[in-house]
């Protein structure tokens, strides 16, 4: 009589196979989750990203004048735990006045868990209804109009984005 012979379990070549392809996709994905954490957003963006969070009163982003490139989301002043990366240098930040001139933002600090100030470089906000903070943003690279509900608009120069605000705002109160 013949007796068959089980093979009971894995060579040690089959074995070695399997580790290199789970750290081969281990590597991969380690390598595209560290691509995304620290991932870069165009300030232009920043409106339509803050608007497509889910949130109840606002979102907002908020950059601290320690790391003002290092910036953080806030759902309803809850902050989320994932930071991003807005600006390589601070921005000059403009609101404009009633009488028509450009005042530039001083943001208020925000107080940490241990009731520490802590001085802000950039703030941005949309509320629920999603509208956005009228603001007009230097970066050093550009200008940028944020206004309302419009999509943010490019400029070369400050007096241009304030002037296209001007136009806006009155079209807005004809």
């Amino acid at each position: 009589m013949q007796i068959a012979k089980f093979k009971g379990g894995f060579t040690l070549f089959e074995l070695m196979i399997v580790i290199i392809i789970i750290g081969i996709v281990y590597a991969l994905v380690a390598v595209k989750f560290t691509q995304n954490r620290d991932k870069k957003v165009k300030l232009s963006d920043l409106p339509e990203i803050l608007r497509n969070y889910d949130f109840k009163q606002s979102a907002e982003i908020i950059c601290i004048k320690e790391k003002c490139g290092q910036c953080n989301i806030y759902l309803d002043e809850t902050p989320l735990k994932k930071p991003v990366q807005l600006f390589k240098s601070e921005p000059v930040t403009y609101r404009l006045l009633p009488d028509e001139t450009l005042q530039e933002i001083e943001f208020e600090p925000i107080i940490d868990e241990e009731q520490r100030s802590i001085p802000v470089c950039f703030r941005y906000k949309v509320t629920k209804n999603g509208a956005g903070d009228e603001v007009i943003i230097d970066d050093g690279k550009g200008v940028l109009l944020m206004f309302a509900y419009n999509n943010p608009i490019h400029f070369d120069d400050v007096e241009s984005a304030r002037d296209k605000m001007i136009e806006i705002k009155q079209k807005a109160y004809e």
